[in-house]
């Protein structure tokens, strides 16, 4: 996917007058991944006071049309995530220091109406492609480092974690003109529908005790900040 987005920015650019790329636009941008009520409730436990949740930020691509009456519409692939550490001494005084890093990637259809000065809203949704989750760790007890890396096709993250395989929500654009074929480009999406509600894991708190806690977040939002490319006007 992100060959054929690379190859559609260089014909673009070598052929800008051909006209088939009329109307099209290309952003290239880099969302960062805000979560729902329940994840912040788990991050935000006392019981897990020695848990810090890095930024998780990504790569993505847009592929952009405008048509009519002041309407936006196009193809996204983007990747949501996570990335968390924990540490602390367990029992019998080892110290660990583990990190969880989880993403998932969607291609997605978007619709947009222009509200003014640049600033559009509208509807998003699509489909779970591949997914993936890491496990870092560094234990005294007994490895000096260990990665499990463990992969997510459409069939076990329906089948297998019990996950939806679509994702739909509201979504913001802000496109702010640097000369006629660049934009700045500032994207909000909230979302609307929720990937589970009873798949979970284990985390062991300090105290060696256990407790279930989300496996992902029911809900995934994003902010996205990007550079639109134009290969044609109206």
């Amino acid at each position: 996917m992100k060959a054929i987005f690379c190859i559609i920015l260089f014909i673009g650019s070598v052929y800008p007058q051909s006209g088939l790329f009329k109307n099209t636009s290309v952003m290239v941008g880099m969302n960062q991944s805000f979560y729902g009520k329940d994840w912040k409730d788990f991050v935000d436990s006392d019981e897990f006071g020695f848990l810090t949740q890095n930024p998780f930020r990504k790569m993505n691509f847009n592929l952009i049309n405008e048509f009519e009456y002041g309407v936006l519409g196009g193809l996204k692939y983007l990747t949501y995530g996570y990335d968390i550490e924990i540490n602390g001494t367990g029992a019998g005084g080892f110290t660990f220091d583990e990190e969880y890093i989880f993403e998932a990637t969607f291609v997605k259809l978007f619709v947009t109406y222009l509200m003014g000065s640049g600033l559009y809203f509208g509807v998003e949704g699509g489909y779970f492609i591949e997914g993936k989750r890491k496990w870092k760790a560094n234990n005294s007890s007994y490895v000096n480092e260990d990665i499990m890396t463990e992969t997510y096709d459409r069939e076990f993250w329906v089948d297998g974690a019990g996950f939806n395989d679509y994702d739909y929500g509201l979504v913001g654009q802000y496109y702010y003109n640097i000369k006629d074929n660049l934009l700045a480009t500032v994207e909000a999406y909230y979302c609307l529908s929720e990937f589970s509600e009873g798949n979970e894991i284990l985390f062991y708190n300090i105290n060696n005790r256990y407790r279930s806690v989300p496996s992902i977040p029911n809900s995934f939002n994003y902010v996205n900040l990007g550079l639109t490319i134009k290969f044609g006007k109206k």
